[in-house]
């Protein structure tokens, strides 16, 4: 996480909802949160994808079963996941 932490350009977190509402708005390009349920995840998971971004957990998966989420523009997502999973 450290590595990716270093190429952004900047971080901050504002808990699991408003993060990834900077991302559907494109405010942000990436939001990452961990130790959610499925409840924190499913309105922003939707929001996001409407507004043409991907959503999905660490490993790439739609389905929100394990505890985390990423979201992202859609050009970034598939760099930053395979990024996060080589950590």
């Amino acid at each position: 996480m450290a590595s990716l932490i270093a190429e952004a350009g900047s971080t901050y977190g504002l808990g699991n909802f408003w993060a990834h509402m900077l991302v559907a708005r494109g405010a942000v390009d990436l939001a990452v949160s961990m130790g959610g349920k499925d409840w924190d995840y499913a309105a922003p998971s939707l929001i996001v994808r409407e507004a043409g971004g991907k959503f999905s957990d660490l490993d790439g998966n739609q389905a929100q079963v394990s505890g985390s989420a990423v979201s992202s523009n859609s050009a970034l997502h598939s760099v930053a996941i395979e990024k996060m999973r080589r950590m």
